[in-house]
């Protein structure tokens, strides 16, 4: 994408997708190769599993076997890692090229890799906040309700089970909302360096208002998995149709590794650009980066620039209250904690 392309305004839903659809057609090829990376250890893993699983008569005699019980985990841990990598180094992609910049694969993975640990640690503190929330509204009063009506079973016990019932349908609909206002966590940590409990914070403010086209995007990136899969199985079913059963086995597998592959940008980038948009409407980010633009060009002119502040020209900010040089990205200042909004100076 040519710088430009995209303006800073306020999106639809229907612009987020469509903007989605024409990165991953411009840039597939460096989407493809940014989030294959932890695809190809897990279908390398899983096609040798495949094939162990084949040869020692069974899934389940396999994974018996302590060496082959703690590879598969090793090879899952390391999935999963890589896979929390990928969309960090997706996200930072998506964000060079929406400001107009064009990154390659090597300068998007370094600073995501630098982020590791704050990664992995916040994605932690989100599976507890929400998990707490899972089992707090739905499993133990779902356990307490089903007890009550094992020992009451009359009236009395089925009025109390209604009563949870409801109880839970609310408690679902909580999880569902704190899922989905977690969703921005990447995005602020890898955009913005901001982490810990700062980050929850950050993503729940920005996903304000935005819940039901998180939504939207989460059903269109499951129902685009699916078709995915769908196709190639029935390409791939053809093609095979001749071959042992033991590697069509294995290509079953394969198609499914294949499919998330090819679905996953379509979950990463919509959220990306989903955080844009929302820090276009709740900071006017668009103003930023206009006063920016406005700052370079005065810089030219024949009139003395102030001194710049130091750093790369453009890319601080000053605070209001404590005068400190923060990142543009930064809503608020580290030192003092006051925001600095986004608007021109």
């Amino acid at each position: 994408m040519a710088a430009g392309t995209f303006d800073l305004l306020p999106m639809s839903i229907g612009d987020i997708l469509d903007r989605t659809v024409r990165l991953y057609r411009r840039h597939f090829f460096h989407i493809l190769g940014i989030v294959g990376l932890p695809y190809l250890l897990m279908i390398a893993g899983g096609a040798v599993g495949g094939m162990s699983a084949g040869a020692a008569a069974g899934r389940a005699q396999a994974i018996r076997t302590p060496a082959a019980a703690l590879g598969m985990a090793l090879l899952v841990l390391a999935g999963i890692w890589l896979s929390f990598i990928s969309m960090g180094a997706l996200t930072r992609s998506i964000s060079e090229r929406y400001l107009g910049r064009s990154p390659d694969i090597r300068a998007v993975y370094g600073p995501v890799l630098r982020r590791t640990f704050s990664l992995l640690w916040v994605y932690f503190l989100s599976f507890l906040v929400w998990g707490g929330v899972l089992l707090a509204g739905i499993a133990i009063p779902l356990a307490v309700s089903t007890l009550v009506v094992l020992w009451n079973p009359g009236a009395w016990g089925l009025g109390i089970y209604a009563g949870f019932a409801l109880f839970v349908v609310a408690a679902a609909v909580t999880v569902t909302v704190v899922f989905f206002r977690l969703l921005l966590v990447t995005q602020v940590i890898v955009i913005e360096n901001v982490r810990g409990r700062a980050a929850l914070q950050r993503s729940w403010t920005l996903m304000r208002g935005n819940t039901w086209r998180s939504v939207l995007i989460f059903v269109f990136w499951v129902a685009l998995t699916i078709l995915m899969w769908v196709v190639l199985r029935v390409v791939v079913g053809f093609a095979a149709a001749a071959l042992p059963p033991a590697i069509q086995v294995i290509l079953v597998g394969l198609i499914g590794s294949v499919a998330q592959l090819l679905a996953l940008p379509f979950v990463s980038v919509p959220f990306t650009l989903l955080y844009y948009d929302s820090r276009i409407r709740q900071e006017a980010f668009d103003l930023e980066v206009m006063a920016q633009n406005l700052g370079s060009a005065a810089a030219a002119g024949p009139a003395p620039a102030p001194a710049a502040p130091r750093g790369p020209p453009g890319a601080f900010k000053t605070c209001p209250a404590c005068a400190t040089q923060i990142p543009l990205a930064r809503p608020a200042c580290p030192q003092c904690g006051a925001a600095v909004p986004f608007r021109p100076r």
